[in-house]
């Protein structure tokens, strides 16, 4: 992984909220969409290094905050009902099932899961609590692991591994074996809460013992290579794979208040 570029969007006279934001991928380059205002959209530009403003929402329209919004099928979800078609740049209600549920799907809850089933073939996983995890198969419970925090993010598989987020109690990545529930991997996140995979590596950041983006290669069940990142990640922090690049972003603070965002492009691939 090779850092290749960073900007700073600052956030001086926003809420931070409103910078959290999310990625939006064109043809000649990723940009960051976010609020400015309580109402303005603006997309960060890595090509020409600033933000322009993108539309203003009417004020009786209710939207999300950036952290809930998706790109789904060109369209710019601001909410489960409202979006923004990124072409015409013009409000649309007219959503199809699937593109609202593929957004349902993409939501996860405010704090963290209190619980959930995840199946996996043969295997059930299942949550419950603050820590708890068990797997079924074979109508029996074959295993189960008490890790530290709560679950913020879904549990996904690799092959003959899971692996997901907590945070809470500091905060961790889990890599567990499938059939057995024991940890492979158990690394100190500080609470961060996004993981990108592509072609079998698994990307998340920490903050200990420094700010750093991860790389774990998922077969081989190994930290591949860490890259220390300037800024603060922290739980919306957002990660984002286009093509083979990643895109990253931390936060800059002074006396506790955020003064800008950090937006990394990193370089995938030796």
């Amino acid at each position: 992984m090779v850092l290749r570029n960073r900007w700073n969007i600052p956030v001086t006279d926003c809420w931070e909220p409103y910078a959290h934001g999310v990625f939006w991928d064109q043809p000649e380059e990723t940009k960051f969409l976010y609020l400015d205002a309580p109402h303005s959209i603006c997309a960060f530009s890595p090509l020409s290094a600033k933000g322009e403003k993108l539309y203003c929402v009417p004020r009786e329209c209710k939207i999300e905050l950036p952290r809930s919004w998706r790109v789904i099928n060109g369209h710019l979800f601001l909410s489960e009902y409202v979006g923004l078609d990124l072409r015409s740049m013009q409000l649309s209600a007219s959503h199809t099932d699937k593109e609202r549920s593929a957004y349902r799907c993409t939501q996860l809850p405010e704090k963290y899961l209190e619980e959930g089933v995840y199946p996996f073939g043969e295997y059930t996983i299942r949550h419950k609590g603050e820590w708890g995890y068990t797997c079924d198969a074979a109508g029996r419970q074959i295993w189960s692991f008490s890790g530290k925090g709560y679950l913020y993010t879904e549990i996904s598989r690799h092959q003959n591994s899971l692996y997901f987020l907590t945070a809470g109690q500091g905060g961790y990545f889990y890599l567990l074996d499938l059939h057995t529930g024991k940890p492979i991997l158990s690394i100190p996140t500080g609470g961060t809460a996004a993981i990108a995979e592509k072609d079998g590596l698994c990307y998340f950041l920490g903050k200990k013992p420094q700010p750093q983006l991860y790389c774990v290669d998922l077969e081989k069940r190994c930290i591949r290579e860490t890259l220390p990142l300037p800024g603060n990640p922290g739980r919306h922090s957002v990660l984002h794979i286009s093509r083979d690049h990643l895109y990253a972003t931390t936060f800059e603070y002074k006396s506790r208040r955020p003064v800008g965002v950090l937006l990394h492009e990193i370089r995938l691939g030796s």
